[in-house]
């Protein structure tokens, strides 16, 4: 094949050369068509072009190999700069790194494909490159623990030279938490001390304030990290500070959030229940203020359960059934907006079981009784039947066989605990058969 007319780049248009680019930038030999339309879709006529001239050959199962010699050749005479990757990595950030069912590329080659991206230079279009990298290092931790760190020196010089401020500020922000998840802790506090240098220098504007606010917050969380809990605390408060002062948008309101929530767990850790109680239900009211996505419910259902723990610890039951009542209601706007996502109907289930346990508290039998069902039957009708499920459906149908004890309805009440040891039984779960037989 040395001689094929092939191998001339003159060959291949332009189109051709962007799609053979790409491909020469993937680690692995043969390559999925699924990765071929994840990273560049709507290429099918590319494909189809690159097979008819012989570049590409197709193998069994959609994979796609370009011979040894040939990409060697090809990758000789292509000049890796002049091509535009910038659909490329909008690609792998919007599809890869935030798309749960593509989770696995990124997680198998994410690491290799930043690795190719910064040997071929290709980093001429910074704002998307350093987005991808943030996007790469801040939602997917097992690049972090199974790959080595792409040498990406090359890239933080030509940012430090050329780069906007604000994106050289997150971009410090994002190799600090690289470094705060590799346990580097004083590496991290030295890049997020850098991060806030720069804003400061920038001035006043809403955005430098609001990238300052963030890296306070993850500079917070870092001295935790490193048992100083003073300085901590003083940068939670200074993160929250300025959140108050920007302006309200739908962002900046969920950054405030976001970082008063971080606040009140910190004071409850400290033991300051009621600082952290102030907070939480400060938090609450911002939160009420954004669209009702599943995102924000699903955070302020994390708060509610957080303030009616620390309500049941004060045996303030009539508050915590309130807030639980709120969480409940939220997970049912959630359910309805996105069926039978498995964390949410597990967090339904958890609502309706403290809720149960509440009205029974307070000697609302009836009541405990109704949220007892529902959750039997949504656990009977929406959970697999794997013995971590089934274990949750007996301790379940033994709450409501305990209710109906309490109502003085005893066939119903045998008749759920029978069920309840049956399944206890079938999974093998000894301490839960000795509970039912006695």
């Amino acid at each position: 094949m040395s001689d094929s007319n092939l191998f001339k780049i003159e060959n291949l248009s332009d189109e051709e050369k962007n799609f053979i680019a790409v491909y020469l930038t993937w680690p692995e030999e043969p390559v999925e068509y699924d990765v071929i339309d994840t990273l560049l879709s709507g290429t099918d006529h590319i494909i189809q072009s690159l097979l008819d001239k012989g570049v590409l050959t197709y193998e069994d199962d959609e994979m796609f190999h370009l011979d040894a010699e040939m990409a060697s050749s090809l990758r000789s005479q292509l000049d890796f700069s002049k091509v535009d990757f910038s659909e490329y990595l909008w690609n792998i950030k919007k599809n890869v790194v935030f798309n749960s069912v593509k989770q696995h590329y990124t997680q198998n080659y994410s690491a290799h494909i930043a690795e190719s991206l910064i040997k071929y230079k290709i980093s001429h279009d910074l704002e998307l490159f350093q987005g991808f990298l943030n996007a790469l290092y801040n939602n997917n931790d097992k690049i972090l623990t199974t790959f080595p760190e792409p040498d990406y020196s090359d890239l933080v010089k030509t940012l430090e030279e050329k780069a906007e401020p604000l994106e050289l500020a997150d971009f410090y922000n994002a190799q600090a938490r690289v470094m705060l998840f590799r346990k580097n802790l004083d590496e991290a506090k030295a890049l997020y001390l850098k991060g806030i240098e720069v804003t400061d220098k920038i001035g006043g504007s809403e955005e430098s304030l609001s990238a300052k606010s963030t890296i306070l917050n993850n500079l917070g969380y870092l001295e935790e990290e490193l048992e100083d809990p003073e300085s901590a605390y003083e940068h939670y408060k200074e993160a929250v500070e300025i959140d108050k002062k920007l302006s309200e948008t739908e962002e900046n309101l969920s950054n405030l959030a976001d970082h008063l929530g971080n606040l009140a767990v910190f004071e409850n850790r400290l033991g300051n229940k009621e600082a952290c109680k102030a907070r939480i239900k400060e938090t609450l009211e911002i939160r009420r203020k954004l669209p009702e996505l599943p995102k924000n419910m699903n955070d302020m259902v994390d708060m509610l359960y957080g303030l009616s723990s620390i309500e049941l610890c004060e045996n303030d039951f009539e508050s915590a059934k309130a807030h639980k009542e709120e969480a409940l209601s939220l997970e049912r706007k959630i359910d309805e907006k996105v069926p039978d996502l498995p964390q949410n109907l597990q967090n339904l289930a958890r609502e309706l079981n403290s809720l149960a346990m509440i009205e029974n508290k307070l000697g609302n039998l009836e009541k405990a009784r109704d949220y007892m069902e529902e959750q039997v039957e949504l656990r009977k009708e929406k959970f697999p039947e794997s013995p971590n499920f089934l274990e949750r459906l007996v301790n379940a149908l033994y709450g409501l066989s305990i209710v109906e004890s309490n109502l003085e309805d005893e066939e119903a009440s045998e008749s759920h605990r029978q069920e309840a040891l049956e399944i206890a039984r079938e999974i093998g779960h000894d301490e839960w058969i000795k509970t039912l037989e006695g």
